[in-house]
């Protein structure tokens, strides 16, 4: 009995949190291109779908249709994919790009 409003409190709270950050980051990343986002799975729709086997070929064709770069969504974390060296080597030379991003502290 207690499950149902604990856990339609943290649907609410993610919701909300969400909306204050769309203005943030969501609308900015939205203007790349990339694969429709959907909530708390993010792009990764269209993999979960696939066999294990089909996997690779639709990320290949996902980086073929938005290739030199585009955008995607681990759940709510959003990643940029660069298939340029030219787009690469302009990140790694820069001093004001060189923050590490969340998943380097479990490295």
């Amino acid at each position: 009995m207690l499950i149902l409003p604990l856990l339609i409190g943290i649907i609410v709270w993610y919701l909300i949190t969400c909306l204050k950050w769309k203005k943030k980051i969501f609308d900015f990343m939205e203007k790349m291109p990339g694969l429709r986002w959907y909530p708390f799975v993010g792009t990764f729709k269209v993999f979960s779908s696939a066999s294990r086997e089909d996997v690779i070929y639709r990320f290949i064709d996902v980086s073929e249709k938005y290739a030199p770069f585009y955008r995607s969504w681990n759940g709510h974390i959003p990643q940029i994919h660069l298939m340029k060296p030219e787009h690469i080597q302009i990140l790694l030379r820069s001093s004001t790009h060189a923050a590490k991003g969340p998943f380097y502290r479990n490295i």
